[in-house]
């Protein structure tokens, strides 16, 4: 047995993350941007008639970003986030893709002190909140919006002295 799916790939971008933080009165607000370019391209054919050389490898998108803003006030936060996936190709020749899409999340969760120990944080979460229609993999729908709640406790560590 051996592999069949072995290539050699040239893999090469840019990450870039920009992030600012205030306060205003008693709330901390955070915002950040983050953006990909990545390139990856098949550099060697498999067979003769291959036209996979030099084209992005399918589901790598060139471009993608997310974009997040957060607010902290007490023992309540509350976040949103944009996540954006651009064209994906499905085929090695680049000639069919899955069109981009953006998906919206939001969060909010409470921090309840219960013990000297732990916290409990209860949280509620958006998924997918404008209910866009899109694929990670070519003919498999992603769901619709969702909604989550969620508790948990949160053990504190105990300090030692050295």
């Amino acid at each position: 047995w051996s592999p069949m799916n072995l290539m050699r790939v040239w893999s090469r971008g840019v990450e870039a993350r920009i992030t600012a933080k205030w306060t205003g009165g008693r709330a901390r607000y955070t915002t950040t941007l983050r953006t990909n370019h990545v390139v990856s391209t098949d550099q060697q054919a498999r067979t003769p008639d291959d036209a996979s050389v030099g084209r992005q490898l399918i589901y790598v998108p060139m471009y993608s970003g997310q974009l997040s803003t957060a607010m902290e006030r007490g023992h309540l936060s509350a976040m949103v986030t944009g996540i954006y996936t651009g064209y994906r190709y499905t085929s090695t020749d680049n000639r069919s893709y899955l069109t981009p899409f953006t998906v919206w999340n939001a969060q909010f969760s409470y921090v309840l002190k219960v013990a000297q120990r732990g916290d409990l944080v209860l949280d509620l979460r958006g998924d997918n909140l404008l209910a866009a229609d899109y694929q990670v993999i070519a003919d498999r729908p992603m769901p619709g919006r969702a909604y989550l709640v969620g508790i948990t406790y949160r053990f504190k560590q105990r300090r030692t002295m050295p």
